[in-house]
């Protein structure tokens, strides 16, 4: 096997913001195991208000279209009402994937990509995308790992 090739391990880790375990991925030829644990307990379990704030706003947005666009959808009780803090509820934690920047090795700030389902567009999966503690975007997963995290063309101006 290659240096170059991916190799995910895969464990078990907490999340605070969902309150549950999942599976946790990183790929080993780039990131130790006290890498991720650091980066899980620092950073993503360590979210501050406004960043918790953002996630629970983009989701909420993200239902309201969904059930405005098709209102006629048997969704779970008490779903349409939800706001803030209550959408937690109604989002399943699948798993996260924690990653470096694929650009330039010398960044050690790490990334993960926070895999859901929301019980509103089940099969749309969601994905929370981090770069250190900033959350980026609540969107549709659409599976583009460390490159959903990093542009090739941005300076490393993020180093929390």
């Amino acid at each position: 096997m290659e240096d170059d090739d991916e190799v995910l391990l895969e464990g078990v880790g907490y999340n605070s913001l969902f309150n549950t375990e999942c599976s946790v991925y990183f790929d080993r030829n780039k990131i130790q195991i006290d890498e991720a644990e650091r980066y899980l307990e620092q950073y993503i379990n360590n979210l501050d208000k406004e960043m918790v704030d953002k996630i629970l706003h983009l989701a909420c947005e993200w239902k309201n279209e969904q059930v405005k666009d098709y209102p006629d959808v048997d969704y779970m009780e008490g779903l349409k009402q939800a706001t803030r803090r209550e959408i937690m509820k109604y989002i399943q934690l699948c798993s996260i994937h924690i990653y470096k920047n694929p650009y330039d090795s010398n960044d050690m700030l790490l990334g993960a990509s926070v895999y859901c389902v929301p019980n509103w567009d089940e099969e749309n999966h969601m994905e929370i995308i981090i770069k250190g503690k900033e959350v980026l975007e609540v969107r549709e997963f659409l599976g583009y790992g460390e490159f959903a995290i990093w542009d090739k063309n941005e300076q490393n101006e993020c180093k929390s």
